[in-house]
């Protein structure tokens, strides 16, 4: 049938069926990777699939080495590769997309020793053959003392204590440790940071299909909304510490009673005129003019927050407390939109029970190329326990995950 869909296995290709006037996109992908760690979630052939899909394209996915594959797109024979890490040398004849998912990198190292960047010894570090870790480790001129095919290959160097360390995805990590029955015991770990990975399409590619690329990444996040959330362990350790901060602010400020007066005197608002106050915000935003729009918030509240923001040391990014009806009551600094009643921070937060918190997907901001998180809950009534707004803060993940695992 014409319209649809279905793999054709040919050896180590696929060929998306699709109908017959969609314009085949070719892209390489890494053969050890592929099956292991790429065929779910974000950077999958469906995830892929799914993008093209709505873009009116047909993709076409061989498998073959890395180093092949960036030769490949160089000489254009191929159209891009994925999942890849930005690489200078790549960006010479190729564009990299927007992350198609986020990994979680962690260095790793055997039980019951020192953590090896803190030892006075060389440290031996492994590396997978041609992997995205050993390019960065490379790139940031690590010394890589032992090069294997495989990711349980380490896993198992480093039990036997034939090397000191190793960087891994946290992720495909716990996958190989089950596979080889390694339990927690044997091994330390702590937070490297997040490696964001997308698909680097050859520089003619992009010339013959103009405003592709922001088509692209338009629609990633749409079609594997998933592979952006933080996990499980790191939710529970961005909960042990924030959530005491937040409480003794909240307490100390007698916060609910602001937040009931201010959704008081709103509550004479008409639809039209809550619609022009949004719209005065988000120009005021636009033009880097937060001043005009003060009138709109409780300065020596929004003072307060800006303090806060400022006592835990550049892991808040912004801090937003709202009404009940999710307009803004104060801001650490000016935010997109003076409404936040139609986002996800707000309406799933709204329905929290005490203690719990909304956790939103990590958000790569291009301009500071820092991962962010916006965790929110409510604030709740001092007698009936209901909730009575809402606040909202920004949290650079990177920053609080390191902060975590060293102690902090």
């Amino acid at each position: 049938m014409l319209g649809s869909r279905c793999f054709i296995v040919v050896v180590l290709f696929w060929k998306l069926c699709t109908p017959a006037l969609a314009e085949e996109v070719s892209l390489g992908t890494n053969v050890s990777d592929f099956d292991q760690f790429y065929n779910r979630g974000g950077g999958s052939i469906k995830h892929v699939q799914c993008i093209f899909s709505k873009l009116g394209y047909s993709p076409s996915v061989q498998r073959m080495p890395w180093l092949r594959a960036r030769q490949e797109v160089s000489t254009g024979r191929v159209d891009g590769f994925f999942t890849a890490i930005a690489s200078g040398k790549v960006e010479e004849y190729a564009e990299l997309s927007a992350p198609l998912v986020l990994e979680s990198w962690y260095w790793y190292w055997p039980a019951g020793t020192d953590e090896p960047e803190s030892g006075g010894k060389e440290v031996r570090i492994g590396a997978v053959l041609g992997s995205h870790q050993a390019l960065w480790l490379d790139q940031h001129g690590y010394s890589v003392h032992l090069r294997v095919n495989s990711l349980p290959q380490l896993v198992k160097l480093m039990v036997s204590d034939r090397i000191d360390t190793f960087v891994a995805d946290r992720e495909h990590m716990g996958a190989i440790l089950s596979e080889l029955g390694i339990g927690s015991e044997r091994y330390e770990h702590r937070f490297m940071r997040y490696m964001p990975l997308g698909v680097y399409f050859g520089n003619g590619f992009l010339e013959e299909h103009p405003g592709f690329l922001a088509r692209f990444n338009a629609q990633i996040f749409p079609c594997a909304p998933a592979s952006f959330v933080v996990s499980a362990e790191e939710q529970a350790e961005t909960h042990r510490w924030l959530t005491p901060v937040l409480d003794e602010w909240i307490e100390g400020r007698d916060l609910a009673k602001t937040v009931i007066a201010y959704s008081e005197q709103r509550e004479g608002w008409s639809a039209k005129k809550r619609e022009l106050l949004d719209e005065e915000w988000r120009e005021a935003f636009r033009q880097g003019n937060g001043e005009s729009v003060g009138r709109l918030v409780d300065g020596p509240l929004s003072d307060e927050l800006r303090v806060l923001e400022a006592d835990q040391g550049g892991i808040l990014t912004e801090i937003i407390v709202t009404d009940r009806r999710g307009f803004n009551i104060a801001v650490s600094k000016i935010t997109s939109d003076f409404w936040q009643g139609d986002e996800a921070k707000f309406t799933q937060a709204w329905e929290l029970e005490p203690g719990q918190l909304q956790f939103s997907p990590v958000r790569n901001d291009e301009s500071t190329q820092r991962f962010q998180i916006s965790v929110s809950r409510p604030v709740y009534h001092p007698e009936s326990g209901a909730p009575v707004g809402v606040i909202i803060v920004g949290v650079d993940v990177e920053k609080a995950l390191s902060r975590w695992f060293n102690g902090g």
